[in-house]
């Protein structure tokens, strides 16, 4: 059974600092990589990606400009797929991941939606230990 075990990470927040549950990624697409940190958020039930990586990955986007309604208000997206690797030590996970690519430049960030993530794995934030411990679901 699978088992990966990330750290919060640490952003500024104007003069405070928070700890924030980002984890290590690599998207994939047609032999096109990138790395960053994105968001683990248990609020999203579909993962976003900003559209300069699915341009830099080559990604194939829906015809159709969608509208996903959040808490920064309504989003234009297409929607697309893109292979979605965690990675910790010896162990790696491989998912093929549904997205939806912003289609304002300016929204940059990296978000990490429920679907299907958090049917593949049991998610702990433990905020007294700074961890996010990431356990492949039993049957997965």
């Amino acid at each position: 059974m699978k088992k990966f075990v990330f750290r919060f990470k640490e952003e500024k927040l104007g003069e405070k600092t928070d700890y924030v549950p980002k984890i290590p990624v690599e998207f994939s697409n047609a032999g096109k990589r990138f790395d960053t940190l994105a968001y683990l958020d248990t609020g999203s039930t579909i993962s976003y990606l900003p559209k300069e990586i699915a341009e830099l990955l080559g990604l194939e986007l829906g015809k159709k400009v969608e509208k996903a309604e959040g808490i920064g208000g309504d989003e234009d997206f297409r929607a697309s797929s893109v292979t979605l690797v965690i990675r910790q030590g010896h162990e790696n996970s491989i998912i093929n991941l549904p997205v939806f690519v912003f289609e304002n430049p300016a929204r940059r960030l990296v978000i990490l939606g429920r679907l299907p993530l958090f049917q593949m794995f049991d998610i702990c934030f433990n905020a007294s230990e700074n961890r996010i411990i990431m356990k492949e679901a039993p049957g997965k």
